[in-house]
């Protein structure tokens, strides 16, 4: 990523050519394929009489991108490397140029900020095998087999304030990531890469196909799936009294019969497959989050920067890492806001870029200019990069991402009980967000309550007001807030709890109803708590659901606590429709399934499913679905929505928010028959479930760490008292049962 004076944006690193000379025109049998259980992708296709494949991977153990080029008979890879520095036109100052010698290829140079560094090495195998270096490239003729190595990084630093360390460090860093895996043979490599990735991947699966069921191209399978319909909303909330029927346009037309062949259910399988599978690939390593894109970035002029938007999408970029087992990967975006919020400036006593934010971009009253009179705490706007650095859009008029930064931070603590990482990293953060915010919150003069000023609901209507969804997320980050401080059980005399308590009492939960005319005179929630939606001039189909935060992921809104809100949420969720971004739509499936809707959120994954049919933004749903590579089409290409689904399937098999276990809450007749295995509740316990006929047939509860847990199945429940690394066998009834 550039930085500079400007706000920068993620870039691609190069590209690397093969070229094969040929006398033949065409290949003959082309083949590509991932394979997502090892995380290894493969091209096989014949040429001139011979069988090619190549195979690739990149290693987490070895730090190092990974290729085999393998022929039929001897001698058979002849081939020229050759490599393109996508950043030396734009930086040719300071681009060394290609260097290609026997030992392999290199290039370097410097962005605004950033260096750079790439090393290519290469094995051929095979009597006859050379390597040449030539004008045009590294040259490898007669060998049997050729693997490739390659890496690339640069200087930058996740914890040092100046963002960068010695760039005279990356040569020799990378040159020996290169040379020890080079050292090693291929199988080795290989094995060792499945066996680290599996260790993740195969913690939790969706089974709702045999395995023969993969048995078309994926860009057939998704075709092929949306020529079969989808079922009508039969327990959904649409049609009833009041409440706007399915229009034709916001279901995708649908022909043929379900059930010709497996690829219906077989495409949910692997889109929820998928998902994990990019967690994987995306979020390890460095404490950066996934961005919009995740890493599969290919452009210097990517759209929105390729950046880390905070009003919804890298948070949903982690949605699924905690329940479908996947905690540890949630830590690259839990560090990245523990360094920008406050970990920079333990380092080195000086204040953080988000803490200068509060003065440089905030007033107390949330007009921008000038310092604040009471600074304190920390604040990032919608559009961020990796330097702390935010854009100006809509810069004063969103400041409570910090809020919903730490929703995660807590979740996090939620599923693990982990109170050293709750003491060390997660309160700390949350106090310095609940500083802020007690500074910043002013009196609604008109109920006493306090309310955060100047705020956006994203991102529609009024710009300025005071919204549900600042409302909601503030409370719940003072709730959870004073939820840590008890879990650690920490005293009045170390922090100001009783002042905390105070600020909590008197705050706006932003849960407040209207009656809507053009909504057919129904009672909705309030998005604005001082503008109706009758005067915004996008309700009611935008894509933002930003006052349903409180219904996913936050738990504020639901039926136990308060039942007329609850039911006010959801027919304003009903009122935004089925069509939407592909990121929104993953939104919905979610919100849906944690209603326990079970048809209106199978009918959202349906419709996510779509075929994408344009590149070009649309931010009304129309082109948005998926791409012929599973990529989620916002469009264009956006991560968040592939992750989104994710979360939602899991979401409509197990909820865990309520303080109790919840076994297939929105199971839809589509899946009549399957498993689940591995999902995580909070508390740590472990789920599997498997079912048939749409009834659960077995479920088994591991135990982390003991105690009581409370399991229900529709209005079935039961009372678990578990020792820590018991599993308990329960069946359709509850009933406990004995290996």
């Amino acid at each position: 990523m550039g930085a500079g004076s400007g706000y920068g944006s993620y870039r691609n690193f190069g590209s690397l050519f093969i070229t094969q000379a040929s006398q033949q025109v065409e290949v003959e049998d082309y083949r590509r394929s991932l394979d997502i259980q090892n995380a290894v992708g493969q091209v096989t296709y014949t040429l001139d009489g011979v069988d090619y494949e190549k195979e690739y991977f990149v290693s987490y153990p070895a730090q190092a991108a990974v290729m085999r080029l393998k022929a039929s008979g001897k001698g058979n890879i002849n081939v020229v490397l050759s490599v393109k520095d996508a950043n030396s036109r734009d930086y040719s100052a300071q681009a060394s140029g290609i260097q290609y010698a026997t030992e392999g290829i290199s290039f370097s140079g410097k962005l605004d900020l950033l260096n750079y560094f790439f090393r290519l090495g290469v094995k051929p195998r095979g009597r006859k095998a050379k390597v040449e270096a030539t004008e045009e490239g590294l040259r490898i003729t007669g060998a049997d087999e050729l693997m490739i190595v390659m890496r690339g990084n640069t200087n930058f630093s996740e914890r040092d304030n100046s963002y960068i360390y010695d760039a005279s460090l990356l040569p020799d860093s990378i040159d020996g990531i290169v040379r020890h895996a080079l050292a090693q043979p291929y199988k080795q490599l290989r094995d060792e890469h499945v066996r680290d990735y599996r260790s993740l991947f195969d913690r939790c699966r969706l089974t709702l196909t045999p395995d023969n069921a993969n048995i078309l191209p994926t860009n057939e399978l998704i075709r092929a799936y949306n020529g079969s319909p989808t079922p009508n909303p039969s327990r959904g909330r649409r049609g009833e009294a009041g409440v706007p029927a399915l229009e034709q346009s916001e279901v995708l037309p649908l022909t043929g019969e379900r059930g010709e062949g497996l690829y219906p259910l077989f495409l949910e399988e692997l889109y929820f497959a998928f998902g994990r599978y990019l967690m994987i690939s995306s979020a390890r390593g460095i404490g950066l989050p996934s961005n919009l894109q995740g890493i599969w970035n290919h452009s210097n002029r990517p759209a929105w920067n390729c950046d880390i938007h905070s009003n919804i999408n890298v948070q949903m970029n982690y949605w699924p890492a905690e329940v479908t087992n996947l905690s540890e990967l949630h830590m690259t975006f839990i560090d990245y806001v523990y360094n920008e919020s406050i970990g920079r400036s333990k380092a080195d006593g000086k204040d953080t870029q988000w803490q200068k934010n509060v003065y440089n971009y905030l007033s107390t009253t949330g007009r921008d200019g000038g310092p604040t009179q009471q600074r304190g705490g920390w604040f990032l706007s919608t559009e961020n990069n990796i330097f702390g650095r935010c854009s100006r859009w809509t810069g004063q008029n969103y400041a409570v991402a910090n809020a919903w930064y730490c929703m995660h931070l807590w979740q996090h603590y939620l599923y693990t009980l982990d109170k050293d990482y709750l003491r060390d990293k997660a309160l700390p953060v949350m106090l310095s967000a609940v500083e802020f915010w007690k500074n910043r919150l002013v009196r609604d003069e008109s109920d006493g309550t306090w309310v955060c000023p100047y705020e956006f609901s994203p991102e529609h209507g009024p710009v300025g007001a005071v919204t549900a969804h600042a409302q909601q997320l503030v409370y719940t980050l003072f709730e959870n807030t004073l939820a840590a401080i008890e879990a650690l059980g920490m005293k009045n005399e170390e922090l100001e709890i009783d002042e905390l308590r105070s600020y909590f009492a008197h705050l706006d939960n932003g849960l407040h109803t209207e009656v809507v005319p053009r909504a057919n005179g129904e009672t909705l929630l309030r998005e604005w708590k001082d503008v109706s939606q009758q005067d915004a001039g996008e309700w009611p189909h935008h894509r933002h659901l930003s006052h349903l935060i409180g219904l996913y992921p936050g738990t504020q809104i639901n039926p136990t606590d308060c039942d007329s809100i609850y039911q006010a949420a959801l027919r304003s969720l009903t009122w935004r429709g089925m069509k939407a971004t592909g990121w929104a739509m993953g939104w919905k499936v979610c919100l849906w399934a944690r209603a326990k809707d079970a048809d209106m959120a199978y009918m959202l994954v349906h419709n996510a499913l779509a075929p994408a049919r344009h590149e070009n933004t649309n931010y009304y749903g129309d082109g948005a679905g998926i791409y012929d590579n599973l990529f989620d089409a916002h469009p264009p290409y956006q991560i968040d929505g592939n992750f989104g689904v994710t979360a939602g399937i899991a979401e409509m098999l197990m909820q865990s928010h309520a303080g109790y276990i919840d076994l297939l809450p929105a199971l839809p007749d589509c899946w009549a028959s399957g498993s689940i295995h591995g999902l995580k509740a909070q508390g740590g316990y472990t789920v599997d479930i498997d079912w048939a006929e749409g009834k659960l047939t077995s479920a088994v509860i591991t135990s982390p760490f003991g105690g009581a847990v409370h399991v229900r199945l529709g209005d079935n429940e039961c009372t678990l008292d578990t020792h820590a690394g018991k599993q308990y066998i329960l069946d359709n009834t509850l009933t406990l049962l004995q290996r």
